[in-house]
Parts: C-alpha cells; structure tokens; sequence
C-alpha cells in the first residue's frame, strides 16, 4: 500500500491531577527518518522514552512532535532565602553609604537575579509517562491513517497518469510506422530515405519507456514506507 510522508496525527487526554495534555505529530518529506521534539518544560527527560514508541513505527519522513501540557505542577516555585538576605544586607549598606532613601519593595527584591527559583518535581515525571505513551501511540496511530489515506489518493492519481501514458504509447506505436514511411515516400533519393528511417527509429526510447511504466507500477503495488 502507498503511504505518503505528509500527514499530522494528535492526541488529547487528562493526566494527573486533572491536567490536559495533547500530542500533535506532524509529517514533512525526508529521505531518512528524523524526529523533531517541542517538550514542555521539564519532559526532556522523557524524549528518548517517546522516541522509542514513534521511531519502530515509521520508517522515512521527518517528524515533529508537539506536547501540550496545562495544569501540570512540574515545578513549585521558592525563595533563595539566603540569597535574599545578602541581597537585602548589602542594599542597606549602600542605601547608608550613599544617604539613599528609596524603601525596598517585594517586587524589587522578587526581581533580583535567582530570588526566586523554580524546584522541580522529579517524582511526578514516572507517574505521567503511562499516559504520555498511550497518548503518543493514539498520535502515531492518527498519524498513519492521515498518510495511509493521502497515499492511496496519490496511488490512484499516479495509476491514472500510467494508464494515460501506456495508451499514448501503444498510439505511438501504431501510427508511428505509417507516418514515417509516408513521409520517407517523399524523400527522392534512397540515400535520403535511408538517413530519414535510421534519425525516426526510436525502438530503444520505446522499449526504454515501457519498461520504466512497468517498474513503476511494481513499486505502486509493492508500496512505500
């Protein structure tokens, strides 16, 4: 069966704790197989687990895949405490020092360069990916059926097109010997006819083009990646 390399397959489920998730694939032309990944943040470190459930299942085309996660706490947010007061020690040094009077804000100080930081939830990770790669196979499998689908309406049309150039062919063949020994009827001498019958032989073009006609359509029937 045909299959074209051009498609898009998605996904949407509820994960954890009530979170949406969707997986979006989609399909371009390449020579070889090649899989592009947009993760949120804090799922690099399932790529290689999704790629393992894409990659056996597709052969050639170049893959992007898309994951969309909301309401996932992956990450809580903290204060640098430490941090923080250094900061706030040293801004009251300088605000002594040089007779400033601008009161502090917790604006300002959340602002300041690592006050607040972002700690991740590794444990959360292990619970997601059962349904990460349910959603991921429901994607490749939306995937296959987009390609499986374009590629029967590419087989049907490049099948037409064969049947067209056959038929032009076989007229070819036909007409073809009365045209040229017509036209060969008013050359006037025999060294002219003779030139004129070796230039319009064109068996081997001929022959040459019925047997690409016939490879190509065992590679239709044999189907593609």
């Amino acid at each position: 069966m045909l299959r074209s390399m051009t498609g898009f397959g998605s996904s949407k489920v509820k994960l954890l704790m009530g979170a949406k998730c969707c997986v979006e694939l989609r399909s371009i032309n390449h020579k070889f197989l090649e899989t592009v990944f947009h993760l949120p943040e804090g799922f690099s470190s399932l790529e290689d687990k999704i790629r393992k459930e894409i990659e056996p299942r597709i052969r050639r085309g170049r893959i992007n895949c898309l994951i969309h996660v909301a309401g996932l706490p992956i990450a809580q947010a903290a204060v640098d405490e430490k941090l923080l007061k250094s900061y706030i020690s040293n801004i009251h040094k300088i605000k002594s020092k040089f007779k400033i009077k601008d009161e502090l804000s917790i604006n300002t100080l959340l602002n300041l360069p690592g006050a607040l930081v972002l700690i991740k939830n590794d444990r959360i990770m292990p619970k997601v990916w059962p349904g990460l790669k349910k959603l991921v196979n429901k994607a490749v499998d939306s995937l296959l059926a987009a390609r499986l689908k374009e590629g029967r309406g590419l087989g049907a049309y490049l099948k037409s097109r064969l049947r067209e150039l056959e038929n032009h062919l076989i007229l070819l063949k036909k007409r073809l010997p009365g045209i040229v020994k017509a036209k060969a009827a008013q050359l006037r001498t025999a060294d002219e006819r003779s030139s004129f019958l070796n230039d319009t032989c064109i068996s081997e073009e001929t022959s040459r083009l019925s047997f690409h006609i016939s490879n190509f359509k065992h590679k239709l029937k044999k189907g593609s990646p």
